[in-house]
């Protein structure tokens, strides 16, 4: 559902060419093919459960000296998460007794150390499976020390009660460290999945499913301590007019994205502005918003008032907007490092909104210029206007005289002859560019 793992077939995003996010959760080690248990680098004991529909490795054996002989002492983490990769998926294991029956007595190996785990990567359809073939189904001792839980695929899982009273266990109770919380989902989200999640205890938000504009503010004025939260798929309706706005004093990291499906089928819900509208995020640094059609400078204008917020990287992608509305956020935000802008296209003519005018593009030169500290830019080209040749005058002269060390261009086919000589002979002075994903490398540098 999410509009990264997918595309989309108008413009193509270029907001994954600069610096990521921090991942929330534990260094992700499925690309193997087989298990893991090893002691990372955080002094964590990482076990990723993998299957190859005969077999689950690690061996049972591995883990009990992994766990209690090698690292008796050590927080584990626990991956039974991406273990259909290799089993042909969940029907294919699901109807295989003998790997339930296995995956059953890994678990309660597990459950003697409930005490240890740190964190948890769950497939939910195999645990709602498994679970009932434990020796004793539900752990009796409590997670203490765990801080993050990541699940996906709820909507496959045959015993919901059950599930719902596992997932319990492991944010109820004494678990006061657990504070980051994943979710991935077809079904749309809503809190009757998990109605004793504790939201004021969460730090990190991770949601890759539906959610209504009215669920996020909800979730946001609950979740006080909240520093980074990301919605893939945000649909109308929104927050009433009536309510209080949301105050995330703590909230550093915003990424909102408009449901895929709405986008596709051009509603112009205004979702993610119906969320901006109500919020108040004075420690906001990075802010992503992407496929919103109803674009309001306004409420965006009111966002950055109330907030006194200091932005150091914004990405716009597919935002439906115009060049006087770029100019009044970067105004806004003078403290900008990095800036990501994908334009969508236009219905009417099919062509790309130009958002980067020849009036704008001047305003990045000279004495008082807007975003002065801007370190990356990513962009469409198509969004440039670019005849006039001021796109590559402003990347000389803030790569000369100012702080841009890095300009990554999109539909990079598009590039005037001219710009294209330009930005070459600035990455030979150093300058990282990137053309469509590709990094530039001057041919002088290699030997």
């Amino acid at each position: 559902m999410s509009t990264q793992q997918y595309g989309h077939p108008l413009t193509q995003s270029p907001s994954h060419y600069c610096q990521q996010k921090l991942s929330m959760y534990p260094p992700n080690q499925t690309e193997h093919s087989v298990g893991i248990a090893a002691l990372g680098q955080d002094k964590v004991l990482y076990i990723v459960i993998k299957s190859d529909g005969h077999n689950l490795t690690p061996t049972y054996a591995t883990l009990v000296d992994a766990m209690y002989s090698q690292f008796p002492q050590a927080p584990i983490s626990i991956e039974m998460y991406n273990w259909d990769n290799t089993s042909g998926g969940s029907q294919s294991s699901g109807s295989n007794p003998r790997i339930l029956a296995k995956f059953a007595t890994y678990l309660d190996l597990f459950y003697t150390a409930i005490n240890r785990w740190k964190s948890v990567r769950l497939d939910a359809p195999l645990i709602s499976l498994v679970v009932p073939l434990t020796e004793q189904k539900y752990p009796s001792g409590k997670p203490t020390s765990l801080e993050s839980v990541a699940i996906k695929d709820t909507d496959s899982v045959r015993d919901m009660n059950m599930f719902m009273r596992f997932m319990s266990i492991l944010w109820s109770g004494n678990a006061w460290s657990f504070s980051q919380f994943s979710i991935d989902t077809y079904r749309a989200f809503n809190k009757q999945i998990f109605p004793d999640l504790p939201y004021s205890r969460l730090t990190h938000l991770d949601v890759e499913s539906t959610v209504t504009a009215a669920l996020v503010h909800e979730i946001l004025s609950e979740a006080f301590g909240i520093t980074k939260c990301r919605i893939s798929d945000v649909t109308s309706p929104g927050p009433s007019r009536n309510c209080l706005d949301a105050h995330t004093p703590n909230l550093e990291y915003l990424q909102l994205d408009i449901d895929t499906m709405d986008f596709d089928k051009a509603k112009s819900t205004g979702a993610i502005v119906s969320i901006l509208n109500k919020l108040v995020a004075p420690a906001l640094t990075d802010l992503r918003i992407g496929y919103e059609d109803r674009w309001s400078g306004t409420v965006f204008t009111g966002l950055c008032q109330r907030s006194q917020f200091k932005l150091e990287t914004l990405h716009l992608n597919n935002v439906s907007m115009s060049p006087r509305h770029v100019e009044q956020i970067l105004i806004l935000n003078p403290t900008l490092r990095e800036l990501v802008i994908a334009s969508q296209t236009s219905i009417q003519d099919d062509e790309p909104q130009i958002l980067l005018t020849e009036d704008i593009l001047q305003k990045f030169i000279g004495g008082k210029t807007i975003v002065p500290d801007l370190e990356c830019l990513a962009i469409n080209i198509t969004a440039v206007e670019t005849e006039s040749g001021w796109f590559r005058r402003m990347v000389r002269d803030r790569f000369r005289h100012g702080s841009l060390r890095q300009v990554k261009i999109n539909d990079a086919q598009c590039l005037e002859e001219r710009d294209l000589n330009a930005l070459v002979e600035l990455a030979s002075y150093k300058l990282s560019l990137w053309l469509d994903g590709e990094r530039y490398v001057d041919p002088r540098w290699h030997w």
